[in-house]
């Protein structure tokens, strides 16, 4: 069971604008999270800070590295790295705790157009297409503190690494977040589709053993 949770987001490339957004999604919810860890790449100046909330400063425009940065001064023994710009639900840190319970890994279902998703569970019998099966659905997920990989598209090889490392993973009940898809963000499709190779490059290293 998850002692402490710790929310890290990231700002950066103009999305610092969705900080008040966010904070908003934080404070309505039915559970408190331990902290919230803001990473900005931006020259953002946050007029109120709210005491459980923490601002670090870095320059680096990569997502792995700026979550990592966050990682490695959160309090909690969970965290969940979240996008800024998306929308957390109000029961979203209630049951991530209570879905925890001898789990490794907590996956969030969450809306997405017009129905509910479920964060992909990676499955050995079908990773050689993860193409098809894991593009754009990659979702969102709370873990045992542990540093990401260096990457843009950080959430592939930490699925991937799951099933790996043989990881127990558990699902929330409900949908606890709202994936709202922008014109280049990194989960469209354009951008994607880019970070292909970066994500088989990945793809290969975890899962070599089982092909």
């Amino acid at each position: 069971m998850i002692d402490k949770l710790s929310i890290i987001v990231i700002a950066y490339n103009g999305y610092s604008k969705f900080i008040p957004e966010f904070l908003e999604s934080v404070k309505i919810q039915t559970v408190q999270p331990e902290e919230v860890i803001i990473v900005l790449a931006d020259d953002y100046i946050l007029k109120k800070v709210p005491k459980n909330v923490k601002i670090i400063k870095s320059g680096v425009s990569n997502q792995g590295i700026l979550f990592n940065k966050g990682i490695e001064q959160a309090k909690g023994d969970w965290v969940l790295c979240f996008d800024i710009d998306d929308v957390l639900l109000e029961n979203a840190v209630k049951e991530i705790i209570e879905s925890s319970d001898g789990a490794d890994m907590v996956t969030l279902k969450y809306h997405w157009q017009y129905g509910v998703e479920d964060t992909p569970e990676m499955k050995k019998e079908i990773i050689k297409d993860w193409e098809t099966y894991y593009v754009r659905k990659s979702g969102y997920f709370a873990f045992k503190k542990e540093l990401l990989e260096d990457t843009d598209f950080w959430k592939y090889p930490l699925l991937f690494k799951t099933i790996l490392e043989d990881k127990i993973i558990k699902s929330t009940p409900n949908p606890c977040a709202v994936w709202i898809e922008r014109p280049g963000s990194h989960g469209s499709g354009q951008n994607v589709a880019r970070g292909k190779e970066a994500i088989g490059k990945y793809a290969d290293k975890y899962l070599l053993k089982y092909n």
